[in-house]
């Protein structure tokens, strides 16, 4: 078994899509629990201990600031807490909601922390070349275009301000920008001239596919979708159906909603499960 990261494409953008789809859709805690509990831990296991620093320092004071600030703005609710010194009747239930769409938000954050490490441009690139291959074209040129043009007028002002004897001004910054928007156009013509040279959007073109769709994702394809339509229809019938206002009414337990929540914590802890058991076995074979 390979590990998730590796995964074809296809399914790892149809994964994170069910996941943000999961994250924003449910307010049930027991739903938000679950991507919580498996989107830290596919992160932790993606970046080590990196990923404590950035909950710590990125992620708990965005939890901390949004239960703040819906429950010292909100007023619904019927269980008061205390009077604040400006007049203001602090309530139970707009804390508890804002801590909820708090830890919403870090899930998101999370979530798409993973995307950006699991999901290379290279797979993106490839994932919409097969049905839009323009825009896959717009987003390759756009992924190169902006650390090379980046590069290109540090290189320039570097140079501009030797040849003025390390004076900083803005008619350096000028010049810099005028040399680099020349040599952005002249790249721009010879790649052109280059993918016309090739062949470029001849009919019959084939696009290069670097990525194998293996049992393996088609498991993975297939149980995120499986996943997704149960999560659908438990939303369509109300199974986890959860309210904050005017007081806090969790639904009553049901074989529908204890279903939704067992796929949600299968979906969200997909990732962390097929990496910790490739993770293993890699681990088994070298010993």
């Amino acid at each position: 078994m390979r590990d998730f990261s590796d995964s074809h494409p296809l399914p790892l953008i149809l994964f994170f899509v069910c996941a943000l789809f999961q994250t924003m859709t449910f307010t049930h805690p027991a739903v938000i629990a679950a991507g919580f509990i498996g989107a830290l831990l596919y992160y932790i296991l993606l970046n080590g201990r990196k990923a404590l620093s950035f909950v710590l320092r990125f992620c708990l004071p965005t939890l901390v600031l949004v239960t703040f600030i819906n429950g010292m703005t909100a007023h619904y609710g019927v269980t008061k807490l205390f009077t604040a010194p400006w007049g203001a009747d602090i309530r139970l239930e707009p804390i508890v909601r804002g801590f909820v769409m708090g830890v919403t938000v870090v899930v998101a954050l999370l979530w798409f922390a993973c995307f950006y490490v699991t999901v290379t441009s290279e797979k993106l690139v490839f994932a919409l070349s097969g049905g839009i291959p323009q825009i896959s074209l717009i987003i390759t040129s756009a992924l190169r275009f902006a650390p090379l043009y980046s590069r290109s007028m540090r290189e320039a002002y570097d140079a501009r301000r030797v040849n003025s004897c390390g004076k900083s001004n803005i008619k350096n910054a000028a010049k810099a920008l005028e040399g680099t928007l020349y040599a952005t156009a002249e790249r721009s013509i010879i790649t052109a001239n280059s993918m016309e040279a090739r062949g470029y959007g001849l009919p019959g073109a084939k696009r290069y596919a670097p990525f194998a769709f293996t049992p393996q994702d088609l498991a993975l394809t297939v149980l995120t979708a499986l996943f997704a339509a149960v999560l659908i229809a438990g939303l369509a019938l109300g199974s986890t159906k959860t309210l904050y206002n005017p007081q806090i009414i969790l639904p009553e337990s049901s074989v529908g909603l204890v279903v939704v929540c067992a796929c949600s914590a299968a979906l969200s802890l997909m990732p962390s499960a097929v990496t910790l058991f490739s993770i293993c076995r890699d681990r088994s074979a070298a010993a």
